[in-house]
């Protein structure tokens, strides 16, 4: 069951590695053209996710989308989900993590992820294949979980935790 909640009530709840999901982006229309059709390839609700890490008193989220793995304030999206995954926080963590930031985005992965097909090891990322491959570097195993919603599926199959829908108000 999925639990609904506002952002400014359940920001602290979110900590460093839990797992974030979005349905959409509705800031950007190229970019929700893109997630409507990873949707509907993938038969799922979820269509990107990203990291959460937390600075200090900042919540930032680390995902890999185009045109590269970024860091981008959680405040500047909007709604999406939360999924906690109670990491006890280590510096290897997020070096593993931050060594990635400006990698280029992989739109092969991304599609040879969505045809279910091997995915290649070099220095390109999609969302799902960075957040799996993570989780696997500390020693969660999330299988050949490789698109945003088997990733949600597996983590949720594996994982004593539950979701959140967090609407961000503006």
């Amino acid at each position: 069951m999925i639990r609904k909640v506002p952002y400014i009530q359940h920001r602290s709840q979110i900590r460093s590695g839990d797992l974030l999901v979005w349905s959409k982006n509705p800031q950007n229309k190229f970019s929700n053209l893109l997630l409507f059709i990873i949707k509907l390839f993938t038969q799922s609700s979820y269509a990107h996710v990203g990291i959460a890490w937390k600075v200090g008193k900042r919540l930032l989220v680390i995902e890999a989308t185009m045109p590269q793995v970024r860091i981008i304030p959680v405040s500047d999206k909007e709604e999406f989900y939360h999924i906690p995954l109670n990491i006890e926080w280590k510096k290897d963590y997020e070096v593993f993590l931050l060594d990635k930031i400006g990698l280029d985005y992989s739109i092969f992965d991304a599609v040879n992820a969505f045809l279910g097909k091997c995915l290649e090891k070099d220095d390109r990322w999609q969302c799902a294949e960075l957040a799996n491959e993570f989780y696997r570097s500390i020693g969660i195993e999330l299988g050949n979980a490789y698109t945003p919603g088997d990733l949600v599926e597996s983590v949720l199959e594996t994982q004593d935790t539950s979701i959140y829908k967090i609407r961000v108000s503006k």
